[in-house]
């Protein structure tokens, strides 16, 4: 993740122009990071392994207990057994009761134990978000240059529509003036008619990366800042290859969440 990052920011940054109404990869992924269903739903999940943290740790707390209580208790009609006379006992009593009580677990061996569970389960519900973190960075990537790659590819279709068109037309005139064969013509707009699919395949694909980059960001794009290659050029890793394995196997989010799991 920390090399990731910086790497992500020097892309993003060459990816700004001078067009102000367009979007830059930084834009769209600080929208991502607010709208991406599948970082949001992570941050869910991490969010509610922490909160079972607590919920296991209050089971060892001290436990107080408070209890209150109100009544009436009211007097009773009754008769005198040797004069048969009437006795009124009119001595109504209201009665408050309160209470406190406190308890403490010595020691609960399966508390502890949901404790420790809670507490693996966060560990590896975090190391997740970061991995998905990480993910987002490179599939915000791969969603902004694939609409790039299909704007380009668009262009260069229409470009070459254009080129076999005037080769048509003037295969057409050449015809018309007996300087080409019929099947000259038909070679010509049988090119020409395969161009058109392509056109329609192209811009089939523009309309679906841009529809895959909304599904990340939530929002609609209808420009991209083209990469600007004056203020950045890739340059390959000073590292050997077995360098970065090695150091993928300590460093790895995935392979760590991995490991707590066992």
């Amino acid at each position: 993740m920390k090399k990731l990052l910086p790497l992500f920011i020097s892309v993003a940054l060459g990816s700004m122009s001078t067009s102000a109404w367009a979007d830059s990869l930084a834009e769209i992924y600080d929208l991502a990071k607010q709208n991406d269903p599948q970082l949001l739903s992570v941050a869910a999940q991490r969010d509610q392994a922490f909160e079972a943290i607590n919920s296991s740790r209050s089971a060892l707390l001290p436990q107080i207990n408070l209890t209150a209580g109100y009544d009436i208790a009211r007097g009773e009609t009754d008769y005198d057994k040797n004069s048969a006379l009437r006795l009124d006992r009119d001595n109504d009593q209201n009665v408050l009761s309160a209470g406190v009580g406190f308890s403490q677990e010595l020691y609960n061996r399966a508390s502890w134990i949901t404790l420790d569970t809670a507490e693996k389960t966060a560990r590896r519900a975090d190391a997740t978000y970061a991995a998905t973190q990480q993910g987002l960075i490179l599939r915000v990537s791969q969603a902004y240059f694939e609409v790039l790659r299909a704007k380009d590819n668009l262009v260069f279709v229409r470009a070459e529509k254009a080129a076999v068109g005037r080769q048509l037309e003037q295969t057409k005139q050449r015809f018309e003036v007996g300087l080409s064969a019929i099947t000259d013509v038909h070679d010509a707009q049988a090119q020409y008619d395969a161009v058109l699919a392509d056109e329609v395949l192209a811009e089939n694909d523009l309309i679906n990366s841009y529809e895959s980059l909304r599904e990340i960001t939530g929002q609609e794009h209808k420009n991209l800042n083209v990469l600007d290659t004056a203020r950045f050029s890739a340059s390959r890793s000073s590292e050997s290859a077995q360098a970065l394995i090695d150091e993928a196997k300590t460093t790895n989010l995935s392979l760590l969440s991995a490991r707590i799991a066992q």
